[in-house]
């Protein structure tokens, strides 16, 4: 039962890449009709993403995931609150550096200096939040600091759902079904790292 933690793959440039990439999702507070609030540069979205704690996909990978079997999850639209235009994809992205940097030095500024496009937005086409059921538990071995701490993923708890969460930590797990299927689609922007089990 080889469940394992997703994250997204190794890109360039640390967190200046990872902004550039994946966007923000905790910037703002949830809006009033419970959508998540995106914010994220164009025009270049990967099929699937990670802004902050949340997973964000596109429209196509949304319909390829309803057609997978895989199970444990939904989707609500994303509320594009601020999309900019930054073709990031164009820089060489093997330099040890991104091509620019935000003037004020931090990462999240390739967004919050820049004012939305509603063009943009529009011409990339829907974005979706996967809504993850909680499908197992876990147990805590307290360490000196909060951080050491090691989670373990109660396997006897889990409801057999291939991509969800767990009480208590905010990791998205996913099932041996889910890893192969994410893998032969998707290898290229996921990643996938052992949790303990017990």
């Amino acid at each position: 039962m080889p469940i394992r933690i997703l994250e997204a793959s190794e890109g360039p440039w640390g967190d200046y890449g990872d902004i550039l990439r994946h966007g923000l999702s905790s910037h703002l507070e949830e809006s009033p009709d419970g959508l998540l609030q995106l914010e994220r540069t164009g025009p270049y979205v990967p099929p699937i993403s990670f802004p902050g704690f949340e997973v964000v996909v596109t429209d196509g990978c949304r319909r390829q995931l309803d057609a997978s079997g895989l199970t444990g999850f939904a989707f609500k639209p994303a509320h594009k609150v601020r999309i900019v235009d930054l073709p990031w994809l164009t820089w060489d992205l093997t330099a040890d550096e991104p091509q620019e940097y935000p003037d004020s030095g931090e990462p999240e500024d390739y967004l919050l200096e820049r004012e939305h496009s509603r063009e943009l937005a529009d011409a990339i086409g829907p974005l979706w939040q996967m809504v993850l059921s909680e499908a197992a538990e876990t147990e805590r071995e307290q360490a000196d600091f909060r951080w050491d701490d090691r989670v373990y993923l109660k396997t006897h708890t889990w409801t057999g759902a291939d991509i969800f969460r767990a009480r208590g930590v905010g990791y998205v797990f996913v099932s041996d079904a889910a890893q192969d299927w994410l893998s032969q689609h998707f290898s290229e922007h996921v990643s996938f790292r052992d949790c303990p089990l017990r």
